[in-house]
């Protein structure tokens, strides 16, 4: 950029002369004057002195200007500077506004000059000079600028005006000039603060002052959440503007949005000087003390209440003082004493029970029946229970749920408190509204119950909790077992807790333990006196406890059982523990049960359910493997007749189904479910996908090379049609067979992707190469024999000379009926035969198919057929002298083209040739709708061209009908424009084409919009919808097909349909045949070469054979894993142990929690990756916790890909590091009592 000199700048632009005291550019002489100041050249134009001081004392002025507004401090003559003309671009608006209002007047009058625009700049907070002006203090600007048409009332971005700024400043006169200007004190910013709130929050008395004085001032305006000014003055505890608020009589008992009044909030905030001038100044009102100290909020808490809240010592000790009330109560019935124990504010109890104290503050009670000793021990606040104990509170008071301060803290944890209470003689053998005592819930929450007995009184009292049952029938030792804790389980045991007790359920203590996985525990109950004989102990549903360890699939406890001896008795319902371990999906667990006793496989309980029945009825995929992959039976049915498909149908389990399917036993498991009843036809209905990959399965291809010559592929069809043994034994019991059912099930329900299946391909073409086409070829030779001499018959009988009525009224005789020949008359008789024969037909298919016959188009063509051509032969087998009718030969023409156009229908059915009659029809529908839509246009072509053409010599247009014809064949390119349009024009006949000009501007309108338009639009439709085509066209030539081979069977006997079917098909498509050979199977095919060719290649892409090795494999690879972690985890266990570090076996036990078991499904269990990564998060020493990154709410949040560990990197980093034994970190013990 180019930089100069003030000096050269001011030369530059002689209109700022002025800046340096030069005059104007239009006053040459005081210009040479001017110019000649500097060397003194003439002494008539020297400057005075008290010239000279003006333009010295202008040059100061602009030098602070620009120093000012282009922050340069260094400015001087000989500087370089930014060039004017360009300085307001780099101007910097914040320092600018800020420096600017500090100048002088006529210093900022000076710099506005420069550029009058900096007018109405804005900082970066969206201030003008205007707020800066206000701030600083400066009326003269404040003037000048309104003045000017700056806006009294504009907002920054903050939403502050002027007046905002002012107040904040303290700038009493600026603030009364802005009102007097029209500045309104009623504008809320962002903050939703009014000026006048802002006042009483600053405590500036001179603008709360200013502001009140105006007739307009809203004194109780609201703010946020609806407070009032005074409310301001209370939350700052700001006396002297509260006093002088207070002058112009606000409203003191005012409540905001959440019906907060200002006592409450001076109460809360621990303003006492305000507080106290608000008493004092109610009373003056007329309030009472009492009636200020009561008012309540929204949630009915006083002054006191808030005090308390607000944890102010002064506060609580002056609203007592003035007389608020100790006992009273909110929403909750909290009193202010409940509020203080709950908060641990020993001070403030103090304060409120040293000289305020009445005789039912201790009692009081909540809306839960909590006396202030409860809220105390609940939080364990240990010195207010002391306190309150020392002024005499009921230690054995019931809350709502009956219990004591002391089973509250225990419930909550509240060891110190608990302990402190026992200690002070608090009655131990209290219960709650369940009936559990202190043992109870000492050790649902984690208590060492060997401290409480040093508390009892006696032996004999402790041990009397010790077998003490609660609402549910469980003893201290239930809980015990089922929380896992050992320490208190041991307790229990050396204290005489007798440990096979059972609840209301008849479960006992050791049905807890293996119900949730406790194994410490279990071998602590075996190892008592008692342990032999508690081990098969059956609950209420007559389960052991080896029944439950199954049933949630604790696989240790089942070994662990099973090693002591437990027994494999049946249930109520007759199931083994090995049934109930199939129910829940657990391996594991099913393989140590299964390595003991190896008859459990086929064991079926009293509804007959074997194992592998209840585990697919309880879509178990894990389960259904095992016990396929171990040889269970798959023939077994239950009482009810179920077998294993059949409950897969009926509870829906689609990944059972495909389980099995994938399966290697599948083809085992369909076939003996097929010997009864058949559930191909329910997998096709309700599981399409799974039947998908049954008929995957039953194509296979060789291990070759694609391209070898011995290349094979084998379709297997034994589950497209039923076995031979099946459908005799339906034939022995039901006498009829219905042929077909699996392709007519794909029809019926619509499954177009299982019909259109390779294999379903490749049956049909085995139907048709048995038999379908012996009869298509045996049914159309006979048909054309009738068609060749029907054609014959027509073509050698000359239809001109027959009867028909002359001008005068007279027939005209020609040739007569018995004028035929010998041919003639025997193609006759034919005709007339075969018409008959297949009226019989129709008939017998219609009392067959009943209404599904006339949803058929090709039944209304054979029945025109026949009769057609019945009323055109049929009269030339009377032998009279009667001639020929007129409409014996309309019925001749009709008969004649339905006759070869049924030949082509009869094509659908044939290879590939019949897809494309098929996609003739289709287009033809297509074409009919269409020309429906546009028949309209060519009728009012038609109807202007009879009005207009009407008189041609051609006569193309004479009549309406005419008119019609002769505009569809103008369509399709036949306009005849010559003979037509151009001739008639030049014929000199002014009767022809008299209305020239217009025909010929309709004739343009027809060739655009018929011809052009609605040609181009049908083969737009054509080509556009020709792959949908294609593929419907294909499926339904398919239906077709399943529709013909279904009739057909249904009536050839069941020896030959057995003798022509196949079970299987291989082709060897890489085996050159002749030419004329392939070519013929070409035409004969159900698939056309190039669906020979795509499924050849996805052949090639996808093996089945293959695909199941890779899955193998993978298998194979994560069983390897799994076990290595096992080896590893058990390993890492013995080396802890041998470094004689604690175990989880010392406090707490392994299994799982109540919470979780209740939410988790029976099939999800925690892996070792699992149990790591919760060691991770509730380790408290675990250094893996270190790598969890904390969040924004301070929570660890889980590592990403690149931070996570291993189980086993887990497990070797806790030990090297020797911390805590891993076991113990992963899950940690609670907190002892």
């Amino acid at each position: 950029m180019k930089r100069r000199t003030i000096g050269q700048i001011l030369k530059a632009n002689p209109s700022w002369n002025y800046l340096s005291g030069r005059t104007t550019p239009g006053d040459q002489e005081e210009s040479n004057v001017s110019n000649s100041c500097g060397n003194n050249s003439s002494p008539n134009m020297e400057m005075t002195r008290k010239e000279m001081g003006g333009s010295v004392k202008k040059s100061k002025i602009a030098m602070k200007m620009i120093q000012s507004m282009y922050k340069n401090a260094h400015a001087k003559e000989e500087c370089v500077l930014e060039d004017l003309e360009t300085g307001q671009d780099c101007w910097d608006a914040n320092e600018g506004l800020k420096e600017g209002v500090n100048l002088s007047f006529d210093e900022f009058l000076t710099g506005l000059n420069l550029d009058p625009e900096r007018l109405h700049a804005l900082d970066g907070k969206g201030a003008s000079f205007l707020h800066h002006a206000a701030k600083a203090g400066r009326k003269d600007l404040v003037d000048y600028l309104v003045d000017r048409g700056l806006d009294i009332n504009e907002v920054d971005e903050e939403g502050s005006t002027p007046l905002h700024w002012a107040v904040e400043s303290g700038q009493a006169k600026i603030i009364n000039a802005l009102i007097g200007m029209g500045a309104k004190t009623n504008i809320l910013n962002k903050l939703k603060m009014a000026p006048l709130h802002l006042a009483c929050e600053i405590n500036g008395v001179d603008a709360i002052e200013a502001i009140c004085r105006q007739p307009d001032c809203e004194i109780n305006i609201r703010g946020e959440f609806g407070q009032v000014p005074i409310h301001y003055c209370a939350m700052k505890d700001n006396l002297e503007a509260a006093k002088k608020l207070i002058e112009f009589s606000p409203m003191l008992c005012m409540s905001d949005n959440n019906g907060v009044y200002p006592i409450h909030c001076a109460a809360t905030h621990a303003s006492r000087k305000v507080l106290d001038i608000l008493l004092t100044e109610g009373k003056n009102l007329g309030y009472t003390r009492e009636a200020l100290l009561n008012q309540k909020d929204k949630e009915k808490c006083t002054a006191l209440h808030s005090a308390v809240n607000g944890g102010s010592e002064d506060a609580v000790a002056m609203c007592l003082e003035y007389g608020a009330c100790l006992d009273i109560q909110q929403d909750n019935k909290c009193t202010p004493l409940h509020l203080a124990c709950g908060q641990g504010a020993l001070r403030i109890v103090e304060i409120m029970l040293s000289n305020y104290k009445t005789e039912n503050t201790l009692e009081m009670q909540d809306i839960e029946m909590m006396t202030p000793l409860h809220k105390a021990a609940m939080f364990d606040h240990i010195d207010v229970v002391k306190y309150l104990l020392e002024q005499g509170a009921d230690m054995d008071a019931e809350d709502i749920e009956n219990r004591t301060p002391l089973l509250l803290a225990a419930s909550k944890r509240a060891w110190r408190s608990a302990r402190h209470l026992l200690s002070k003689g608090a009655n131990l053998f209290v219960t709650d509204a369940e009936s559990r005592n202190v043992l109870h819930i000492a050790i649902i929450h984690g208590g060492n119950i060997k401290e409480l007995k040093v508390f009892a009184n006696t032996q004999d009292t402790f041990a009397s909790l010790l077998n003490e049952r609660d609402s549910h029938g469980c003893t201290p030792m239930h809980y015990a077992t089922q929380r896992g804790n050992i320490v208190c389980v041991e307790s229990l045991i050396d204290l005489g807790a007798t440990v096979n007790l059972k609840n209301k359920a008849k479960q006992s203590p050791l049905h807890f333990a293996a119900r949730y996985g406790r194994l410490n525990s279990i071998k602590r109950l075996l190892d008592s006196k008692i342990g032999p004989n508690i081990i098969n102990d059956t609950d209420g549903e007559g389960m052991t406890a080896l029944h439950i360890a199954a049933l949630f699939g604790h696989q240790k406890v089942v070994q662990l059982l099973l090693l002591r001896g437990a027994l494999l008795h049946k249930d109520y319902k007759g199931r083994t523990p090995f049934h109930l371990a199939a129910m829940g999906g657990y391996k594991e667990t099913m393989d140590i049960l299964y390595s003991t006793h190896g008859h459990l496989l086929d064991q079926t309980d009293d509804c007959g359910n074997a194992p592998i029945l209840l585990a697919a009825q309880e879509g178990q995929i894990t389960a259904v493997t095992y016990l396929l992959d171990h040889g269970a039976a798959v023939d077994i049915v239950n009482c009810a007749g179920d077998g294993i498909m059949d409950i897969v149908f009926d509870t829906h389990n689609k990944d059972v189904a495909i389980a099995i399917v994938l399966h290697k036993r599948w083809d085992e498991l369909l076939i003996c479910t097929m010997s009864d009843t058949n559930p191909i036809a329910r997998l096709i209905q309700h599981m399409p996908d799974v039947f998908t990959k049954v008929l995957d399965r039953c194509q296979t291809v060789s291990d070759l090379e694609p391209g070898h010559p011995e290349y094979w592929r084998r379709y297997d069809f034994k589950y497209l049609q039923i076995p031979v043994k099946c459908r005799r034994k339906w034939l022995k019991d039901y006498s009829v067979l219905y042929p077909l059912p699996t392709l007519n099930a794909m029809v019926k329900y619509n499954r177009v992707e299982l019909l259109s299946h390779p294999v379903s391909i490749k049956y049909l073409d085995m139907k048709w190469k048995a038999y379908g086409a012996m009869m298509h070829t045996l049914y159309t030779s006979i048909y054309l024999v009738f068609l060749a001499i029907l054609t014959s018959f027509v073509c050698t009988t000359d239809p001109r000379p027959h009867h028909n009525v002359s001008m005068t009224g007279h027939p005209d005789l020609h040739i007569k009926r018995n004028a035929l020949t010998d041919f003639q008359y025997i193609c006759v008789i034919i005709i007339i035969f075969y018409c008959g024969v297949n009226i019989i037909k129709e008939f017998l298919q219609l009392s067959q198919q009943k209404w599904r016959y006339f949803i058929d188009p090709t039944n209304y063509m054979e029945w025109a057929l026949y009769i057609t051509s019945a009323m055109f032969v049929g009269p030339f087998l009377i032998q009279d002298d009667t001639p020929t009718t007129h409409s014996q030969w309309v019925f001749g023409a009709f008969a004649i083209f339905f006759a070869w156009f049924n030949l082509l229908l009869y094509q659908q059915k044939v290879g590939s040739i019949g897809i494309y009659v098929v996609m003739f029809l289709q287009i033809l529908k297509t074409l009919v709708r269409v020309m429906f839509v546009f028949m309209i246009l060519e009728v009012a072509f038609a109807m202007s061209f009879y009005i207009l053409m009407k008189q041609e010599d051609n006569n193309a247009f004479d009549r309406p009908q005419y008119a019609v014809m002769r505009v569809m064949t103008m369509m399709m390119g036949e306009l005849d424009y010559l003979n037509s349009f151009v001739r008639p024009i030049y014929d000199d006949n002014d009767y022809t084409q008299h209305y020239s000009e217009i025909a010929l501007i309709f004739l343009l309108a027809l060739c655009v919009l018929l011809p052009i338009l609605l040609m181009n639009l049908l083969i737009g439709l054509a080509v556009g919808d020709i792959a949908a085509v294609q593929r419907d066209a294909q499926l339904k030539r398919l239906a077709m097909q399943v529709e013909q081979y279904t009739d057909v069977e249904t009536r050839l006997p069941f020896s030959f349909i057995e003798r022509v079917d196949k079970d299987f098909v291989t082709l060897y498509p890489n085996k050159q045949l002749g030419w004329m050979i392939k070519n013929c199977m070409h035409l004969v095919t159900t698939i056309s070469a190039e669906e020979e060719q795509e499924q050849r290649s996805a052949s090639s892409e996808f093996s089945p054979g293959h695909f199941q090795g890779e899955v193998a494999k993978l298998k194979r690879k994560l069983k390897d894993m799994s076990g290595m972690m096992d080896k590893q985890y058990e390993l890492m266990r013995l080396v802890v142990q041998k470094m004689e570090i604690r175990s989880e076996a010392d406090e707490k036990d392994e299994g799982t929690c109540e919470d979780a078991l209740m939410m988790r499904p029976r099939s999800a269990r925690l892996n070792l990756s699992q149990v790591v990564r919760l060691a991770t998060m509730k380790g408290k020493a675990s250094p893996v916790q270190k790598r969890l990154r904390p969040d924004s709410a301070g929570r660890n949040s889980r590592p990403g890909s690149a931070d996570r560990l291993s189980p086993s990197s887990v497990i070797s980093t806790l030990s090297s590091q020797g911390s805590t034994s891993p076991l113990k970190v992963i899950l940690p013990a609670e907190p002892s009592f």
